[in-house]
């Protein structure tokens, strides 16, 4: 009897070996099943509802799109008309500037004209208003204020305005994020509450979002936001701003020159408005650098600025502002296939997160967060604990790991939206990319970022959204939410926006379900020579 108990509990535990991959895979597939079946019957629910409201839809459609035609026909023609003006002004610039032979950001200043290499704008001294700003030849508002303008002075990338009391100081950056900063102080006086109003161009939307207003005209999006009590409103074509003394507001877009999530740059914004960001810092062509000041108390000097590498200090006697934004154009650093960016902070370098919120969310240790490099393109961000006096170097670098030669990262495996809801087998140290392209503004989340996590700092070509890398044994899903980049176009598209997911199994450990690790197998043999044996005796 002692015989049978024993084969039988050998006999258990090899079927129960064998069989449980097995049914992992299955379930893995039952999964990928059931996905693709809840789509099918989204999708089939969709064609339905269509199908039902067509015939009952039909004329009303062609009645308002009668109507709306000839309604909006002076409308697109003031639109077209705005827009060709903003064009041929940049056009202008840019040969104004190309004759003077001026690359880089900086504003080139012809009467009450200023061109820079990304922000157009006209100064009505007499009216005290910015007239025709725009952005990468794209028409976004007119600024009227109710002080009156006492000094406009240009330099480099910066344009500063005063008004006669000195208490209110508007800033015009020439960068990729366009940036406008207005801030109100106090000189003892009874100070009045400052108003400003930006007046939207045709074709320009205004909506607010949290606490603050988003603009948005074709590509270019942008925040108006505030603080220290500063009041902000849109309606009737406007975004009205009331400032009282020691207040701040600012307009920020979304930098035109990186393809980056539009969610993320409004979380930059509403950073900005809680005095999370102490500066930011643009670099661009011709060694040129334009930083903006968010923290009153913060200084910038830049040490160094080669193909290579960037050197840079920073101080500041206040302790909010952590947040150091830096935005690299594709000549200020050259990165090359199999070359990477290394961060260097007081000498010592940064181990860079693959999520942006860890800077946002901040910490007792510096840390730091780099996008994809998309043609030397890029933005890093650097959370400083504690201020004094910081050194911060951005390297270039060979990529190399142990297990893979530079350069070869890209060459590996390429996954696409083609893969959607299937799964992928890797190996430890094993790479592929994301190339889901630009139709969609994609944002990644991964569930298990000790599984895989995106290589944080390597170029990859455009419309990837970055290099992937298996650390471990385990299973992990990457999710990418995509938002259709059309919706910011005006008038946006109805496309929807999708969602893609890809189930990764990184092998060479207990959870990879396969096949059955060699040790298994070992034992299992084992213990029926070790049954057997008791069984003959």
């Amino acid at each position: 009897m002692k015989r049978y108990i024993i084969l039988s509990l050998a006999i258990a535990v090899l079927i129960i070996t064998i069989i449980h991959p097995v049914l992992a895979r299955m379930e893995d597939l039952q999964q990928t099943s059931d996905q693709k079946s809840i789509g099918d019957l989204g999708n089939a629910g969709d064609q339905k509802n269509k199908s039902d409201g067509q015939n009952s839809g039909d004329r009303e459609s062609m009645d308002r799109e009668n109507i709306s035609y000839r309604e909006n026909r002076s409308y697109r023609e003031e639109m077209n008309y705005a827009r060709e003006k903003a064009s041929k002004m940049m056009e202008e610039g840019k040969s104004m500037r190309q004759e003077r032979e001026m690359e880089g950001m900086g504003f080139l200043s012809s009467e009450d004209n200023s061109y820079g290499e990304y922000v157009n704008f006209a100064i009505d001294r007499q009216n005290s208003s910015i007239l025709n700003y725009a952005i990468n030849g794209t028409p976004l508002f007119n600024i009227s204020c109710d002080f009156n303008f006492r000094s406009i002075e240009s330099e480099g990338s910066q344009t500063r305005i005063e008004d006669t009391s000195g208490e209110t100081i508007i800033r015009i950056h020439d960068n990729p994020s366009a940036i406008i900063n207005i801030m109100t102080k106090s000189n003892g006086s009874a100070s009045s509450v400052r108003h400003i109003a930006f007046a939207l161009a045709s074709g320009v939307t205004a909506a607010k979002e949290d606490s603050l207003i988003r603009i948005g005209s074709g590509d270019v999006v942008g925040y108006v936001g505030g603080a220290n009590a500063t009041s902000i409103s849109t309606g009737g074509g406007q975004v009205k701003i009331e400032m009282p003394a020691n207040s701040y507001a600012f307009f920020r877009a979304a930098p035109v020159n990186l393809n980056m999530s539009y969610n993320l740059q409004k979380k930059v914004s509403q950073e900005i408005e809680d005095n999370g960001v102490g500066m930011e810092i643009a670099f661009g062509r011709n060694r040129t650098v334009n930083a903006i000041n968010y923290s009153e108390r913060m200084n910038l000097s830049i040490r160094e600025m080669e193909k290579d590498r960037i050197r840079l200090s920073i101080n500041s006697s206040e302790t909010a502002g952590r947040i150091i934004i830096m935005n690299l154009d594709n000549a200020s650093l050259v990165i090359g296939h199999g070359e990477r960016l290394r961060i260097n902070y007081d000498s010592e370098p940064l181990d860079c997160g693959d999520n942006p919120d860890m800077i946002f969310n901040g910490t007792d240790r510096p840390l730091c967060w780099i996008s994809s490099v998309q043609d030397s393109k890029g933005q890093i961000m650097i959370y400083v604990p504690h201020y004094s006096q910081h050194t911060i170097e951005i390297l270039v670098e060979p990529e190399t790991t142990p297990a893979e030669p530079a350069g070869t990262a890209q060459g590996a495996r390429t996954v696409t939206l083609a893969d959607d809801g299937k799964t992928i087998t890797l190996e430890v140290n094993e790479t592929f990319l994301l190339n889901l392209g630009q139709e969609y503004d994609w944002n990644i989340s991964i569930d298990d970022q000790t599984v895989i996590s995106r290589e944080v700092n390597v170029l990859v070509v455009r419309g990837a959204q970055g290099i992937y890398r298996a650390h471990k044994p385990g299973r992990a899903t990457l999710i990418a939410a995509g938002d259709p980049a059309c919706r910011k176009s005006v008038p946006p598209c109805a496309v929807p926006s999708r969602q893609f997911r890809v189930y990764v199994v990184v092998s060479g450990g207990p959870t990879d379900t396969q096949k059955a690790p060699a040790f298994e197998a070992v034992s299992v043999i084992g213990m029926l020579m070790t049954a057997l044996l008791l069984a003959r005796r």
